[in-house]
């Protein structure tokens, strides 16, 4: 049995407390197996016909927030956990970023978040994570949200 080392992960993150829990398990494993790390983040941009002048600024600061907020995670984490970090923001269908960007960087494990759906389709799954896990070139460790019993 040959070993399956992990040198690359890619963390998609949304922003959401999932991500939080996403990136504590990311950065374990990134620190255990001495890999480096990319955190993406996907914005679904508006679609062409509806849009406006203003839509495109609104759009651009959103790209610009959500870089400035992944720059910060990415220095936290280089400094205070000493892993390479790199960071990116891109505008497209979330599953089919994440899984074109998996297979040009040749990432070795995809770690994200599931959002929980009330769809039938999507009933253990968010629909982006089914299609990640069914299409994308590596192996991919889905973490659910954290559920606290009151």
């Amino acid at each position: 049995m040959n070993n399956y080392y992990i040198h690359k992960i890619l963390i998609p993150i949304d922003f959401s407390m999932v991500s939080a829990n996403v990136l504590e398990t990311g950065l374990s494993i990134c620190k255990s197996q001495f890999a480096t790390m990319d955190l993406m983040h996907i914005m679904e941009s508006a679609p062409e016909t509806s849009s406006t002048d203003s839509d495109a600024t609104g759009l651009s600061d959103r790209v610009k927030h959500a870089n400035e907020v992944l720059t910060e995670m990415a220095k936290e984490i280089r400094v205070s956990h000493n892993v390479v970090v790199t960071h990116f923001v891109h505008l497209g269908n979330p599953a089919e970023e994440i899984c074109h960007w998996a297979s040009l960087k040749k990432i070795d494990l995809i770690v994200l978040g599931s959002h929980e759906s009330d769809k039938y389709n999507d009933f253990f799954l968010g629909s982006n994570a089914y299609q990640i896990l069914k299409n994308a070139p590596c192996p991919v460790m889905v973490v659910r949200p954290i559920v606290t019993e009151i």
